[in-house]
Order: C-alpha cells, then structure tokens, then sequence
C-alpha cells in the first residue's frame, strides 16, 4: 500500500516555514505576480503540486535535494517537504492505535461535498468519501479536504444473533458486463465487449439486510469476438478520472440467509447516471426486474431520457450535462486507442444487481444482471463523434439461444481489512486469483461442482476448469 500519513501539527508547521518564503518583502514578486493558478483544495493543483494556505497552487520540491535547506532530514513527498518520522506505512496491524486525531493522507486530498452540494447533483451524500475510500474503508473526506481516518471500519450495528453479521467484512471482487457498441466508424464497426470492474467491498449490517458497499478500483475494456478476446484492432479506455469519479456503488439484500454454502441471494438494484443529472432516472421494469428494450435499443417508459448526440446538438440547454470526472470537457471522458485515437464524450445510466451463491465462508460468485445505456455527445475527432450508443450483449442471438449470461459476472473474496485498491488490483493481476478476469464466469472455479454449468465433466484445478481427458493425453 501507499498510505502515508502526517499529523495536522507537522504540516501546519512546514506550511508556516514555506509561507514565509512566499511573503512581499523588498519588492519581492508576488504569487498573483507571477500568475499562479488559484485554488481551494489540492486536488485542483494536481499532478503538479497542492494548495498552499493562500490559495495558490504551489510545489515546494521535486526531489529530497530540495528539502535539504529546510532540514537536512526531510524528505520530498507529494510535492511537500515532510519529516520522514511522522509517516506511518499504513499496513502494520498496530497502525488504527497509532493513529491520532486529525491525521491525514499526505498526497491524497479530496473534495469534499456537502449533502446540499451532493444533492444538487442528485449524488449520495457520501460522493465525496470516494477520494478516500481508495485507501481503505477506514478513510473519510472532511471538509477540509482531507482523506481522515476513522480508526476503524463502519460495518453498522453488528447483531450476532441476526444473519448479516457472519457476512460482515471487507471484500475483494470482480464483476463484468457485457456490452455492444454501435454507431463506430465504419473502419472500426460494431465493437463487443467486457468491462472489468475491479472492487473494494464493504459489507454491513442494517438489522436483517446486509449493505453491500462498492467502491470501483479499476475499469479494464476486453474487446473479444466468440470466446477470444481481440485487441488488434484497439478499443475504448477508461482513465483514471473517469472510474475514481463515479459514485460508490449501493446494494441491499434484504433479510439475507444464513452464511452456508450453497445458499443465494438477490440484492436490490443500483441505479446510477454519469456525466448527465436527472431527476428522476428510473425506467419500467418487467415482473423480473429488467428493463424493457425498444426496437431503437432504447429503454422504454423512463421518466427521463439521456441525451443523445442528436437531442444533445438540437438543445444542449435541455439537459444538465456535466463534467463529472473534472478533467475540464464534456460529460465523461473516455479514449479511443488503435486505428482511431482520440477522446469521446459521452453520459449513460447504468443499473445492475447481484444474483449470487455462497461458494464457502471467504467466496461468493454469481451473475450481474445489468443495464447500462450510453451516447457520446462529443469527441475530439469528427470520425468518433458518432451517433453511438452502448446496449446490453445480445447472448441469444450472438451466442446462440439459451446460451449463458455469463460473461455478466461477480466474484467476491473475503480480505482483510486494511485492504485498499492498489491492494484489489495487485491480486487481479494473478494468474490464480479467484478475481482475475476471464471471458466466462465459471473459468475459475474452487472445487469441481464449479465447472459444471458450464464445461460438464470437468474437473477444478489451480483454481482452473480443465478437461480431464486432455490432462491424460
């Protein structure tokens, strides 16, 4: 983990020193004189620097060399010269008592939302935590800006006798979906492909519901094409900005079972729209939950539509869009690589819930039954600004009818507590990790009952589903 941490005390004593050295004295120019971007907190000043106490953006070092006059000690960190004493690494089992009131992440700020602002944008009121929650559940944004710790994991009032509390924890997990893009250029043409969410996962208790937090890691795009994944011909990227900028993700199950294996559960639905406000984003739904497509692939009898690429141009003032990922352009940004390169534009509203079984204690797996609707608006080459949209994979009629819905996925893993993202997507990258991406969700299984949905006779090894017969060969 990268969790550093300095008290308030410290900090506020290094600002004072480097503030002394920013004051008009004999003429000496001044921070408005030699035009320094403004600003309120430090994440207006990143990647270059942080907010100094007047307001400014400012980068007292680059290197431990320029610490040196200061204190031939200190070291450079996040643009600041700091006392290499006051850190603490974030990953010993001793760090909650080392922890005192009002210590913070060095390097990590946040933006704080108010509830009002939150609700202005009809964003939950802990959109803010986001920033933090990168670093652990522990981590909260206050309205100075800082990512503070709490000391301990919020999992609500844990009632043993009730069946939430065995779920209870903090989880690692993966969870896919599945999706065709239209409207491409003709050189490039339809694109099918995965989306991989890597996840940090609170679990809590609210009497007999458990309260499944999620906050989204990574987004990695798999183009494929059949049972291959395909990456010659490029595809969608999803930065840093977009996916660290999304809300944190919200579902119930209600009166969930006893924590066995081979029990399931159904949670509710998270609803969510990115890049665009509206009131009132829900659409029908059929007597199973899922929404009902028209023949244009759009949904049906929503209270409010997104825009499009032809409403947006039409009336642009119709509609709230926004720059959510606060990279300065239009809605959402995400990058076209390959054949084409370039910048698209685009908002969406995205739904999805868990169906899932309980494999053992530590492991859960299931499928994600999702809807995610997307339009780009705009695109920094005339060739990506495309009336484009993004539906559901079609498993019927490109699969085969009958054919299972399981590239639309979750996997989750109990971890310890003092996990954060880098920590997630560390062990994604394993070759034997029960989160590892794979084009199906069966691939990866614990024990051989795993492999029969979908390859029968097959026998679970390394975590892998392989063909018995082969294996002899």
């Amino acid at each position: 983990m990268r969790n550093f941490l300095c008290t308030i005390c410290i900090t506020a004593v290094i600002a004072t020193l480097l503030s002394a050295c920013e004051k008009t004295e004999n003429g000496m120019v001044t921070d408005e004189e030699l035009n320094h971007k403004t600003c309120t907190q430090n994440s207006d000043c990143l990647p270059v620097g942080y907010c100094g106490e007047k307001g400014f953006c400012q980068s007292d070092c680059r290197t431990d060399a320029d610490c040196y006059m200061m204190n031939p000690d200190y070291i450079c960190l996040d643009y600041r010269c700091v006392d290499p004493e006051a850190i603490i690494d974030g990953d010993g089992e001793d760090d909650a008592e080392a922890l005192g009131e009002g210590e913070f992440i060095v390097g990590a700020p946040c933006k704080y939302w108010s509830p009002e602002d939150a609700g202005e944008k009809n964003l939950p009121e802990n959109y803010g935590d986001k920033d933090c929650t990168t670093y652990g559940w522990q981590w909260t944004c206050n309205s100075d800006n800082n990512c503070i710790s709490n000391g301990s994991v919020d999992y609500g009032v844990v009632d043993e006798t009730k069946n939430p509390a065995a779920w209870t924890g903090i989880w690692a997990g993966v969870y896919t979906t599945a999706a065709t893009t239209t409207g491409m250029p003709e050189i490039i043409g339809d694109q099918h492909s995965v989306s991989e969410h890597n996840l940090l996962l609170r679990f809590s208790q609210d009497g007999d519901n458990l309260i499944i937090d999620g906050k989204v890691c990574r987004i990695y795009i798999w183009p494929f094409r059949g049972d291959e994944l395909f990456t010659d011909g490029g595809g969608m990227v999803t930065p840093a900005t977009y996916y660290n900028n999304i809300v944190m993700q919200k579902n119930i199950v209600e009166n969930i079972a006893e924590l066995a294996k081979g029990a399931t559960f159904t949670s509710s639905s998270h609803l969510e729209t990115r890049g665009v406000v509206l009131d009132d984003a829900t659409c029908e739904c059929d007597s199973e939950g899922n929404l009902i497509i028209g023949e244009d692939d759009r949904p049906l009898s929503c209270v409010e539509d997104l825009p499009n690429l032809v409403s947006y141009e039409a009336d642009p003032d119709a509609f709230r869009v926004w720059d959510q990922d606060e990279d300065g352009k239009l809605a959402m940004t995400t990058y076209m690589e390959g054949v084409l390169t370039g910048e698209v534009y685009s908002v969406q509203r995205y739904m999805f819930w868990y169906e899932g079984q309980v494999l053992d204690r530590d492991h859960l797996k299931g499928y994600l039954r999702t809807y995610a609707e997307q339009y780009v608006l705009d695109a920094s080459l005339p060739l990506l600004k495309q009336d484009t949209k993004s539906v559901p994979y079609n498993y019927d009629l490109l699969d085969g009818e009958g054919a299972l819905h399981d590239r639309n996925y979750f996997r989750f893993m109990r971890v310890d507590e003092s996990w954060d993202c880098e920590d997630v997507i560390a062990e994604a990258q394993k070759p034997d990790s029960f989160i590892r991406f794979t084009l199906h969700r069966d691939e990866v299984c614990l024990t051989d009952d795993d492999c029969q949905e979908r390859t029968p006779g097959y026998i679970c090894q390394d975590t892998k589903c392989i063909n018995p017969e082969t294996e002899k060969k």
